[in-house]
């Protein structure tokens, strides 16, 4: 039980991160490339769930990367900004 309490808020925190972000990106993908995108002439409107991934995973990367530089205290600020 100790452990649990140790862990648990910081659980919880990672858990609605990991969720958002998957809600942002799944829930953003039919949205970023419409049936009419596909026969357009503009790069990026064809493009757009291409580079939507992309930054996703840059973000994911950078985040993930900046671990040892960027010590955050707060968990849930991250939480609430996500």
């Amino acid at each position: 039980w100790r452990c649990i309490k140790l862990v648990a808020w910081q659980a919880i925190n990672l858990m609605l991160v990991y969720f958002f972000e998957y809600v942002a990106s799944v829930g953003a993908a039919d949205k970023a490339n419409p049936s009419s995108a596909l026969h357009s002439t503009d790069w990026f409107l064809r493009n757009s769930f291409v580079l939507l991934s992309f930054s996703y995973q840059l973000g994911v990367f950078i985040s993930r990367s900046s671990l040892q530089i960027v010590r955050i205290r707060r968990v849930e600020i991250i939480t609430i900004i996500q």
